[in-house]
Order: C-alpha cells, then sequence, then structure tokens
C-alpha cells in the first residue's frame, strides 16, 4: 500500500461492529485495489467479537478509531471515522462489502472530472450471488422514500454513463466538499435515509453525487426482518423535517396524509402498531430540536427539493410483501405519479 499525492491522498474509511472475518475480507479486498490508498482506517463501534484485536494482528498499518462503547448509531460510526481520515477523499465502506481491484481508481477518476462532483459510488451485488443485483443507483421520492432502479435483478444490466445517485452507504467522497456541507447527521437511526441525506444535503447544495454503474462491490446481504422498522419510520419523518421547503410539505399534504394511513395501515397488518406509536413518540418529542436544525440546513441550499426530489416506483423489497400487496403499489405508484405531476413545478413533474 503507497501514498498518493496530496491532491488525490484516498482515505479508506470502513465502519465496523462484530464484523468478524467478513471486516478481514473487506480489507484484504481493499488492499487489493489497483488504486494508491494512502490509509485504511476501522471506525469500530464498541465490537465485542474480537475484530479490532484481529485486524491489529493482521494488518499492523491499518488504524482503529474505537468508539468507548457501542452506539448502534452508524453516522457517529462514520463520522468519527471520517473526521479521523487524513487524505483528501475517503471511500466510505461497510464492513461487508469487498471491491473489485478496479473500482477505486474508476470512482476516482470519475469524482475528479468535475469540480462540483462530491461523491462517487459503485454497483453493489450479493456476495452469493454474484449476478444479482443489490445497489443500482437510487433517488428519493417526493414522498420520502426510496426510488431504486434494478434493484434485486438477477443479472446486472448494462452500464450507463455516471448519473445521480441519493442513496448507497459505500461511496468515495470528497473530504473539502464534506466539511463544507457538514458531515453525516448523527440524529439519523440506523434504517433508511441514515445515508441518502448526506447525498440529498450535498445536491441541495449545488453538488453532485453520482453513481458509477460500470464498476461494483460484493455486500452480503443480511436477512432483516422488521428490527429496523421503527428506525425506518422516524428517519423518514425527520428526513422531510429537515429538508423539505415548507411550500413542498404543503404541496404534497395530500398524497403525503394517504401515504401516511397506508404505512400505518401496513404496520397494524404486521403486528408493528407498537413500533409505529413509539416512533411516532419519538420523533414527536425531539422535534423542536429538529425545526431548529432545519433552518441551519436549509441555508446552505442553493438548489430548490423540488429540483431533487422525483416521483417514481417506490421500492419495497419482494420478500417483505403480497402479490396482492404488490398490485396495489403499483396502483398507487401510479397515482402518486399523477399527483406530483399536477402538484409540483413544470421541471419538477417532467423528471417523473
Amino acid at each position: 500500500m503507497s501514498l498518493s499525492s496530496a491532491d488525490e491522498a484516498v482515505s479508506i474509511v470502513i465502519a465496523n461492529y462484530n464484523g468478524g472475518d467478513e471486516l478481514l475480507r473487506t480489507i484484504d479486498a481493499c488492499r487489493g485495489s489497483r488504486c494508491r490508498v494512502h490509509e485504511i482506517i476501522v471506525a469500530d463501534d464498541g465490537s465485542t467479537d474480537g475484530s479490532p484485536q484481529a485486524v491489529v494482528a493482521r494488518y499492523p498499518d491499518v488504524r482503529l478509531e474505537l468508539l468507548p462503547r457501542n452506539t448502534a448509531m452508524l453516522n457517529v460510526v462514520r463520522n468519527a471515522g471520517l473526521r479521523a481520515a487524513t487524505g483528501r477523499y475517503a471511500l466510505l465502506l461497510d464492513n461487508d462489502v469487498a471491491l473489485a481491484p478496479d473500482t477505486l481508481p474508476r470512482l476516482l477518476d470519475v469524482i475528479r472530472q468535475s469540480p462540483l462532483n462530491a461523491t462517487a459510488s459503485p454497483r453493489l451485488q450479493y456476495s452469493d450471488r454474484t449476478h444479482k443485483v443489490y445497489w443500482d443507483g437510487g433517488l428519493i421520492h417526493y414522498l420520502a422514500v426510496a426510488v431504486c432502479q434494478n434493484r434485486d435483478v438477477e443479472e446486472p444490466p448494462p452500464p450507463r454513463p455516471p448519473e445521480r445517485n441519493l442513496g448507497c452507504g459505500n461511496v468515495l467522497i470528497d473530504l473539502e466538499k464534506l466539511r463544507e456541507i457538514g458531515y453525516f447527521d448523527e440524529d439519523y437511526r440506523m434504517g433508511w435515509g441514515d445515508d441518502g441525506e448526506i447525498y440529498y444535503r450535498f445536491v441541495r447544495a449545488g453538488y453532485e453525487c453520482l453513481h458509477v454503474s460500470d464498476v461494483s462491490a460484493l455486500h452480503v446481504a443480511k436477512t432483516r426482518t422488521t428490527e429496523r422498522l421503527p428506525a425506518q419510520l422516524f428517519n423518514r419523518w425527520l428526513f422531510m423535517t429537515k429538508n423539505y421547503d415548507l411550500g413542498t410539505l404543503l404541496r404534497i399534504a395530500p398524497a403525503l396524509l394517504l401515504f401516511e394511513a397506508l404505512q400505518f395501515t401496513f404496520c397494524v397488518t404486521r403486528s408493528s402498531t407498537r413500533d409505529y406509536l413509539r416512533a411516532l413518540g419519538d420523533y414527536l418529542q425531539r422535534l423542536p430540536g429538529f425545526v431548529r436544525d432545519r433552518r441551519r440546513i436549509l441555508r446552505t441550499s442553493v438548489r430548490r427539493d423540488t429540483d431533487v426530489l422525483i416521483a417514481g416506483s417506490i421500492f419495497v423489497a419482494s420478500d417483505k410483501t403480497s402479490a396482492l400487496e404488490r398490485r396495489l403499489l403499483h396502483v398507487l405508484d401510479r397515482l402518486f405519479r399523477g399527483y406530483w405531476w399536477m402538484v409540483a413545478p413544470r421541471s419538477a413533474a417532467a423528471q417523473t
């Protein structure tokens, strides 16, 4: 591992909690990159499985940033590693993602093509089904849910030119621009939007975040039930509160109320009513502080939120829904798309 010149030095920051052997495989893949790497940093969230000690034993040149206790707050861990990074750029990774050798140099090439480029992220594919796509770029629906193209398709589609992306926690970041807009928001819990918010703030501030589909990494996907549901609910409301213009909230209110009623009904049918109410109570308790933060965030915005938000097919994992629910979602997608076309500014409606 050799040092890069100062203007292109790349730090690799890996967020870890009990990563075990997967963490070691992630580091091995980073060391196999065809790009020169300035340093590798593991930001550890109070692991109890011995993974930090295993890193020290196998890779004495890897730096450890040890949080004194487990926070279960991914953005706190990410920020600890990013603040410790000394490169111009930082490749932020989860502890279960293995880069292909040509991924990092390609991301670096893309991000340096324009002074407005703030991030570049690769396509992710499943590690145990390497032809199946886990992530291939995404944007934010005006209802504050994910719009993900090609998610879970069995064969990777042909690569596309770099395009705007507002999601994925595995990404090359220009640290100078990150310091300008502020680090990851530590109010978010580990669930939906905890990584998407930083992309959104970059784009609102006039920068671009790009998805690079011609390079990839392998991701170890874990089976999830409903353990992250309270965080996903909380984060969605938080995202709208901190980032949406008041005019947008008023404009989308009818669609938002319908969506919220459907989301509550979904929680009831999944015996998750308590999760919904707990998340709502937590959000309302902290709402005054979020409103204060919103003023600071919106001061950095040079684009309107309607320049960034879209209407599109809302992503819901197929294994979490029945055939009837998927048909209903298809109908609702068309309804919400039509509503956005009616109420959004013409330039935004044209993006649907």
